[in-house]
């Protein structure tokens, strides 16, 4: 084992709480080199999603996606607000459910900026999550009752092999968030999506999907 010698030095006439930082800085370092560790997601809890209007967007998802309503809510707490970055804000909140995992959609007071007109897939922006299906066509007939904005053109696309063959078709809600339907062929994926019409719900970025996408990690269901 390396030895590490930490010298601080301090002026006289310091203030004792920055002496005090300065310990406590250098106790982090040393407990960090002495219990490394990798850090790993275990699990994502739920995905919040704002929006501008409640009613609109349970609709939606209610008719067009198969989501079931579980609470609505407020929220005034600004430690929360603090959190998400809109200091002195307060919003309502409408959380739904997809078999057993959940979306919590945000309404806030003061609306905030629309997405960019001339948005593409490879933005930093463009984060969306995509629901599997065990049936393309009849999940993009369902969608087809509701008005909706299309990303994808000509209907849901096969994707080559080397994106695992699957079926896509990518969308807008009324807000303007991007949302995927995704098929997997069999064999490909987890099992739970080829036994439920609404499989899971993925969080994805706008790459391209990968071979090792059985092993993605879907919303915690617990």
């Amino acid at each position: 084992m390396t030895d590490l010698h930490v010298v601080i030095l301090i002026r006289p006439g310091t203030c004792l709480r920055r002496v005090g930082a300065a310990f406590a800085a250098v106790l982090v370092a040393l407990l960090a080199l002495a219990f490394p560790a990798l850090a790993a997601v275990i699990k994502i809890d739920r995905i919040s999603v704002t929006v501008s209007d409640l009613a609109r967007t349970e609709k939606f998802y209610r008719d067009a996606l198969g989501f079931e309503t579980v609470r609505l809510g407020r929220e005034d707490d600004p430690s929360f607000a603090h959190l998400l970055g809109v200091e002195g804000a307060s919003f309502e909140t409408l959380t739904m459910r997809l078999g057993a995992q959940e979306i919590e959609f945000i309404k806030f007071q003061k609306h905030g900026r629309q997405y960019p007109a001339d948005s593409h897939s490879q933005d930093l922006w463009f984060q969306h999550f995509a629901i599997v299906v065990s049936d393309m066509n009849k999940a993009f007939s369902r969608l087809q009752q509701v008005r909706f904005t299309p990303i994808s053109v000509g209907g849901p696309q096969t994707l080559p092999p080397r994106n695992s063959s699957v079926r896509a078709f990518k969308f807008r809600d009324p807000d303007g968030h991007p949302l995927e339907l995704l098929y997997f062929p069999p064999g490909q994926g987890r099992p739970i999506w080829h036994a439920l019409f609404w499989g899971s719900i993925i969080p994805r970025s706008g790459s391209p999907i990968p071979r090792s996408v059985s092993r993605s990690m879907p919303i915690s269901s617990g």
